[in-house]
């Protein structure tokens, strides 16, 4: 007789419990609803934030790929080329080529090619001579001025 007693305690034990359990499972699915609730509510500026970084992240990228591009030129141009660009920068002079071969102390045929590599990037502009006997003068352009500031300095 005391085992059915304690089968029958077991047993209204055992319902009980489950419909307790079954209270605190409804609890506590309730409070995780309201804390994953309030959580997303918490993340949605961080999410915004986010978005704002990675748009502003892309537009790094390309402003970084147009800087790497743009320097990309810089490295196209002769050894000499530096030099040549800063010594018609100082005061924005006009000059022979053998005025340069002299103020440089670099071979003739280098200046020459270093004048033809800087007019082919149109950092160089010829100016004719007064006088048939006159050689060619040659300055900075525009786009050489841009080059020497931005890059040579």
């Amino acid at each position: 007789m005391f085992s059915i007693i304690g089968k029958i305690f077991d047993w209204i034990f055992s319902f009980f419990g489950n419909i307790f359990s079954s209270f605190t499972l409804r609890d506590q699915n309730a409070f995780l609803q309201t804390k994953l609730t309030e959580t997303q509510k918490e993340l949605a500026p961080f999410k915004e934030k986010s978005a704002n970084l990675e748009t502003e992240n892309a537009q790094l990228k390309a402003r970084l790929a147009q800087f790497e591009q743009k320097n990309e030129k810089s490295f196209d141009l002769d050894e000499n080329a530096p030099q040549l660009l800063r010594l018609l920068a100082q005061n924005d002079s006009r000059l022979t080529i053998q005025e340069m071969e002299m103020v440089l102390e670099l071979p003739r045929v280098e200046v020459q090619y270093s004048v033809d590599d800087l007019l082919k990037h149109r950092f160089l502009q010829g100016y004719r001579p007064n006088s048939i006997r006159d050689a060619p003068r040659y300055g900075l352009s525009k786009e050489g001025r841009s080059f020497v500031i931005e890059n040579l300095r």
